[in-house]
């Protein structure tokens, strides 16, 4: 690859003009130090996620990690790096970190949990050095460069301990939006590094791996190459023409990065999720987009009321998709005058909307709206709201001198304040991770007319043994969706648990309507029918459980049960035997 541009005087770290007097300059902040910084990151994110460590897995962490054989030999690579067939979505990076963290504790949530956390903490510094060197890259003049270090770390702080980021990090499963984020800050950052450094070819080819570790974490990751493309023209080339000509061997390389997803895409099936149960149309998933967004800029805001499964409904009135949709457009016109006159900061905002983009715009994916989409779309507006503040204060020291000791203080106390209101949350709100029973109770208060969250609250309430409780929630799913076949699976199985066998048979054969190949099903209609003595039924059952997987050990300890009642001792004990 050819060798980015030589530190000229607008990438140049600091001002080379020797004749100028050290005093002329009065240096609005102290100086400081970047390693310090970094401590500071690392300190506050551990004390914030330090009760995230033993949080259950929960929603889609089982089948991602509990029942994902492959993950159990790390050693056979390249079972482990091939699609998984009981998942609707093929991630080869992510499912390479779950095998790591399989292969260091088993299903021990601790190792799971601290690599996200480690995770969260490597994107952290990666976006404090990325915002940092390019506010370096500014004019001497305009009073950037010396404050480049404390807004650096003031962004870093505020996105790393948002309440937002906990769906990513405190989710196991969910690191996979943490990756993305970590790997497209990262290639950004090895760019602006190749294109100040002497030896340019070591950050683009690192620019190049981590771009190749995103695309097979998330499928997002596909906007990064023209991200870094937008990122060139603004900081670090005069044009397109010259970006190309001094780096075309990076975005040869980059652009190769988005043959990893054409698999994944062609192995990935979301219309095989169960939360496909209401598939949406492109337009009906565009048109609600709209609010979603709005709601996702809310709670950049006031992060109030966060809810891990909204089960959003389609936008069907004109209030709900036309006033939306004419914010969300001014806000889109806002960022194209900025890139226009003030292209900088319309870098931001148009980083915030082609993050977003693969999760909300007209790709239609079975669920609307998941907070944890916002991962690094937060981050241009976290730094948009730092640098506005920063800016704002150095034009009001500049009018009068006199209040630059009051304004640096209190400009300290706001951020210090602000991350340590929203460390609290981020703590209290991990908390409720601490359970599947917790977070579900939370998710109802947040979304009562879920019919998932009900079923998930459901099956937690009956694994603590408050039956009744969650026979309600059963009945309140199905009341919402009686279609739903995994409330009718999970209430049909606790029915027979209990005994009932007759009210459980027409909730497992709604399901075998949808799932005829459900052995779990198969076998538990097969012991509600055996439980009004119908055994004959019940036989049939459990012998098109074997005749689906003849190796499936309880229904030949089932069958083999219904042929002694019926005096079939020698096959009985073949199958006891099986």
């Amino acid at each position: 690859m050819p060798r980015g541009r030589a530190s000229r005087k607008r990438t140049a770290p600091r001002d080379s003009r020797p004749t100028e007097p050290a005093k002329s300059v009065r240096r609005e902040w102290p100086s400081a130090s970047p390693w310090a910084a970094a401590a500071v990151i690392v300190l506050a994110g551990a004390a914030a996620y330090s009760n995230s460590l033993h949080g259950a897995f929960v929603f889609d962490d089982p089948p991602s990690i509990a029942h994902n054989e492959s993950i159990r030999s790390l050693w056979r690579v390249d079972k482990v790096l091939l699609p998984v067939e009981k998942l609707d979505y093929y991630r080869p990076v992510l499912n390479l970190s779950l095998a790591l963290c399989y292969g260091v504790g088993g299903l021990h949530v601790l190792p799971y949990h601290v690599l996200n956390l480690g995770l969260h903490l490597a994107a952290s510094l990666t976006l404090f050095g990325l915002v940092r060197r390019s506010m370096l890259l500014s004019p001497p003049a305009g009073g950037f460069r010396e404050a480049s270090t404390p807004v650096a770390l003031a962004a870093a702080l505020l996105w790393m301990l948002h309440p937002l980021q906990t769906e990513s990090v405190t989710y196991v499963v969910q690191r996979c939006e943490a990756m993305f984020g970590l790997f497209c800050l990262l290639t950004l950052y090895c760019v602006l590094r190749g294109a100040t450094s002497p030896r340019a070819w070591r950050w683009y080819g690192g620019a190049a791996a981590a771009c190749a570790l995103g695309m097979g974490s998330k499928e997002a990751m596909a906007v990064t190459p023209l991200l870094v493309l937008l990122y060139d023209r603004i900081f670090l080339a005069s044009s397109l023409r010259e970006a190309f000509r001094q780096r075309w061997g990076l975005y040869a390389a980059l652009a190769l990065t988005w043959g990893i997803l054409l698999p994944m895409v062609l192995v990935s099936d979301l219309g095989q999720s169960e939360r496909a149960a209401d598939p949406v149309t492109i337009w009906e998933y565009a048109r609600t987009q709209f609010g979603v967004v709005v709601h996702y800029l809310r709670l950049s805001v006031w992060p109030d009321a966060l809810c891990l499964d909204y089960q959003w409904p389609v936008a069907q009135t004109a209030w709900g998709i036309v006033f939306p949709a004419v914010l969300i457009g001014v806000l889109l016109a806002a960022v194209l005058w900025a890139l226009w006159r003030w292209p900088k900061g319309g870098f931001l905002g148009a980083g915030f909307f082609a993050t977003l983009a693969p999760s909300s715009s007209v790709i239609p994916i079975p669920d609307l709206a998941f907070e944890h989409r916002m991962y690094l779309p937060l981050a241009p507006l976290v730094v948009a709201l730092v640098l506005g503040v920063y800016v704002a204060n150095r034009k009001l020291v500049s009018r009068r001198p006199s209040l630059r000791p009051a304004a640096r203080l209190s400009s300290v106390c706001l951020v210090a304040g602000i991350a340590a209101v929203l460390g609290i949350l981020t703590h209290l709100r991990n908390d409720d991770y601490r359970s599947e029973l917790r977070i579900w109770q939370d998710t109802v208060a947040q979304a009562p007319n879920n019919y998932r969250a009900h079923n998930n609250l459901g099956r937690a309430l009956a694994q603590d043994g408050r039956t009744a409780e969650a026979i309600g929630h059963y009945q309140k799913a199905l009341e919402i969706n009686p279609e739903y076949a995994e409330t009718n699976f999970n209430f049909g199985m606790l029915l027979v648990q209990l005994g009932q066998g007759e009210a459980a048979v027409p909730l497992l054969k709604q399901v075998l309507a949808v799932r005829p190949s459900d052995l779990e099903a198969h076998l538990n209609l097969g012991v509600a029918l055996a439980q009004q003595n119908r055994v004959d039924e019940a036989i049939g059952h459990y012998q098109k459980v074997l005749e689906i997987d003849p190796r499936f050990a309880p229904a030949h300890n089932n069958l083999g049960n219904m042929l002694l009642r019926l005096g079939r001792v020698d096959r009985a004990v073949l199958h006891y035997q099986a």
